[in-house]
């Protein structure tokens, strides 16, 4: 398994990071795989960050309102990913439309 880095990309395979995605007893990080490199962003984000970050919900709230025929669906929190390929962890996504991704019976993350 990989060693959790200090704010810089490290060579990686994708099962290191499944393992350090996967390990519940690890420390609270973000976890970004992308072409065989691994970033670990350990804690939690500063004062700043959480400012500008309930701005976004506040936005997309009052776009509903606005638009109310649109399909959004919005997803925090999470990891999402291209299996192998690509994993990231978004403070928020918004989707458009009616192709968002849904939960599947037995799986843990969404892919």
């Amino acid at each position: 398994m990989a060693i959790k880095p200090k704010q810089q990309w490290q060579q990686a395979t994708w099962d290191d990071y499944v393992a350090l995605r996967d390990d519940y007893k690890s420390d609270r990080c973000k976890l970004f795989f992308d072409n065989q490199h691994l970033w670990v962003e350990m804690g939690a984000e500063g004062i700043n960050h959480a400012k500008f970050g309930d701005l976004f919900p506040m936005i997309i709230a009052f776009w509903t309102i606005k638009f109310p025929d649109l399909k959004l669906s919005t997803f925090g929190g999470c990891q999402m990913g291209k299996k192998s390929k690509r994993a990231v962890a978004p403070d928020i996504v918004l989707y458009v439309g009616d192709d968002a991704p849904t939960w599947k019976t037995w799986t843990v993350k969404i892919y």
